[in-house]
């Protein structure tokens, strides 16, 4: 699967510019200093305010320029880096999807092989399979360091035994490449198990019925699976185990520059997030920036992070305040906010300090 990153809608440039209302102010305050030097005029005192009260305007429209400036180089950027983004990422599904198509055809080819096979032995003869081939079909793998998630077939190799699998499934007692040359019209009739019938169709319609669906449920069924220093580990996989497969992954992605995870904790239990998340976690903060979002306090006073970001509300008010683990200034002091907003924060701070006798 490849996930796009996308602008959102409104994020757009809608520069203001404060270009005509500087020029104005400046004017006024121009025309102000020539009033000034008019030896004639007597009210200075009182103009004097005016004009402080236009610088005070011009320095603050200054200002908004300024920021205004930063806000549209941001958002120019982040178009930037999210189109070069979305161009990668096209680039790869595009690749992918060949891949995908190519192995999708490979499947309906060997059905169709398998089917006619079946079609061109109708005139069953001493010879029947005896000049079979193999048919291989190969899965599709997608390699990421020690990890390989390969999409296959149930069966990837359908040889001589396999074949006359298919073609007794439908009958009773044959198994036997013997017991199949043997068959007339008459005993293929009587041999269709009886649970397979459909009284509305004929014995070959049947028979060739319950031929396609073996082959699409037992033979061609499509799976996915994932390898691990080529042991599969993916069978019975949990959220948390999933979650943990796939965090692995990114920390051992070099390209991308900056991961936001939201609750890498969720769905994992506590003594793996003690040890393999918070591994992970730092692994991937090596080579890139990690933002993550979390209510476990273990991720964020066990790694060290280098700056945490509180969100609160105070008074149907949203506060942020943020800072490295032990910042404390005034109001500030991240580490008590840790211990009363995340659930078990106070405990995992007295077990860090006692390791560090603190």
């Amino acid at each position: 699967m490849t996930y796009r990153f996308r602008i959102i809608d409104n994020l757009e440039s809608n520069e203001k510019n404060y270009e005509l209302v500087l020029k104005k102010l400046k004017s006024i305050s121009n025309s102000i200093n020539q009033l000034l030097k008019i030896p004639e005029f007597k009210d200075k005192k009182a103009l004097m305010y005016i004009k402080n009260r236009i610088q005070k305007l011009i320095d603050k429209y200054k200002t908004l320029e300024e920021l205004e400036e930063k806000r549209v180089k941001v958002v120019n950027s982040i178009k930037e880096i999210s189109n070069k983004y979305e161009e990668e990422n096209t680039k790869i599904s595009e690749t992918q999807e060949n891949i995908l198509t190519s192995y999708k055809q490979n499947i309906v080819e060997c059905k169709n092989k398998i089917l006619d096979k079946i079609k061109n032995d109708n005139d069953i003869c001493n010879d029947f399979l005896e000049d079979y081939k193999d048919i291989i079909i190969d899965g599709k793998s997608n390699v990421i360091g020690e990890y390989n998630f390969l999409k296959r077939t149930k069966c990837i190799k359908i040889d001589k035994k396999k074949m006359i699998e298919i073609l007794s499934y439908p009958l009773s007692r044959v198994s036997k490449l013997e017991q199949l040359r043997r068959i007339d019209e008459d005993s293929i009739k009587a041999k269709i198990k009886k649970n397979l019938r459909d009284e509305s169709l004929s014995f070959e319609e049947n028979y060739n019925k319950v031929i396609k669906d073996y082959i699409d449920k037992e033979i061609l069924k499509q799976e996915a699976v994932i390898l691990y220093n080529n042991k599969e580990i993916s069978s019975g996989n949990s959220q948390g185990k999933n979650a943990l497969i796939y965090l692995d992954v990114l920390a051992n992605e070099k390209s991308k520059k900056m991961y936001i995870v939201d609750q890498p904790g969720d769905d994992i239990s506590h003594s793996k997030l003690s040890s393999e998340v918070i591994d992970i976690l730092r692994r991937m903060a090596i080579n890139k920036q990690v933002l993550f979002v979390t209510h476990k306090p273990e991720l964020v006073v066990n790694l060290d992070v280098d700056n945490v970001i509180i969100i609160k509300e105070d008074n149907d008010e949203i506060n942020i305040i943020n800072g490295a683990l032990e910042y404390e200034k005034g109001e500030v002091n991240i580490l008590r906010d840790i211990a009363d907003i995340l659930d078990g924060g106070e405990e995992i701070i007295r077990k860090r300090w006692k390791r560090y006798d603190k």
